[in-house]
């Protein structure tokens, strides 16, 4: 639906009283008098459902999902919905997969560990449709969607006024996205 902003108001409206809560799990109810003592009948306040925003901040804000097209591939595509900052992982059949997206006013900082064997498409964030650069690893590699230095790893596929995406395998990398 496109209404990320909505969704993470909400979700803060619902999940604000669990987080804050002496209990250390997500309940079955909306409401619940987590005092000591309290009686909740059939209710418990360890349920799983209450944990489906994990999934939806993981695979829609971290933007981290399987290639559904590739075994061993992954997509991370942030979208950070006026947050600064996000930070997932994901345990793959080699190991763990990591990413932090950091962004300001000027800049948008991503780091990402794909575990061995692996590929991912990764999908940068354009501060600006144009004058814009992307670093990797503090070295300049992308102006205005132009390959400037290849790099080892990096396979540049295409940019939209939102995004430069990239086929990346395994290893660590710094992107830096900035504008010129």
């Amino acid at each position: 639906m496109n209404r990320m902003d909505q969704a993470l108001h909400r979700m803060k409206l619902r999940y604000t009283p669990m987080v804050n809560s002496r209990l250390s799990t997500l309940w079955e109810t909306w409401e619940y008098d987590d005092s000591p003592g309290s009686y909740h009948g059939n209710t418990g306040y360890n349920h799983g459902w209450g944990g489906g925003p994990l999934i939806l901040l993981s695979e829609y804000v971290a933007g981290m999902k399987p290639d559904m097209n590739q075994a061993n591939s992954f997509i991370i595509r942030p979208r950070l919905a006026g947050m600064d900052h996000v930070m997932a992982g994901m345990m793959t059949v080699t190991g763990m997969l990591e990413m932090l997206a950091e962004v300001t006013a000027d800049t948008l900082h991503l780091t990402v560990s794909l575990p061995k064997n692996c590929t991912a498409t990764l999908c940068i964030p354009r501060l600006q449709a144009t004058g814009s650069f992307i670093y990797c690893n503090n070295r300049k590699w992308i102006r205005n969607g132009k390959v400037i230095e290849v790099q080892e790893g990096i396979e540049y596929l295409h940019s939209d006024e939102a995004y430069d995406y990239l086929k990346v395998r395994s290893g660590n990398y710094t992107f830096m996205s900035a504008r010129e």
